[in-house]
């Protein structure tokens, strides 16, 4: 059977027990760590660190209150992507209007046809009331 390569982010008390855990299954090969930078160059359990958090994208989630938040994390050259949930994806056209308002303030973000997509979910949402 072929293992499947791993990636542990953080190499701390916590990684160390994963890679008990993992060891012990023999499913996956530890290809190394991801830490803090001044970790480099050590090594953690017999792995290697192979980059440091700063290496890693950087992902906003959660604590969107409006679609400002989101704009401001978008425009903000550090962070990579913006994540959201409930307050847009799930109550009324929420989503929508925010992906309209950013791009009215010229972000460039991929264009999806609307239709279709309030098409699919309202299929989605008849079959979940059915």
């Amino acid at each position: 059977m072929t293992k499947s390569n791993l990636i542990l982010i953080g190499s701390g008390g916590h990684a160390c027990s994963c890679i008990d855990v993992i060891e012990s299954h023999s499913q996956f090969k530890i290809e190394g760590l991801v830490g803090m930078n001044d970790e480099l160059n050590f090594k953690k359990n017999g792995y290697s660190l192979i980059g440091t958090d700063i290496d890693l994208p950087v992902i906003l989630a959660g604590g969107v209150g409006n679609v400002t938040h989101l704009e401001e994390g978008l425009n903000d050259k550090r962070v990579d992507a913006v994540a959201t949930a409930n307050l847009f994806n799930f109550v009324g056209d929420g989503l929508k209007k925010a992906r309209e308002s950013l791009i009215s303030n010229d972000l460039d973000l991929p264009l999806w046809d609307v239709c279709f997509l309030e098409a699919h979910l309202s299929q989605t949402n008849q079959t979940q009331i059915d």
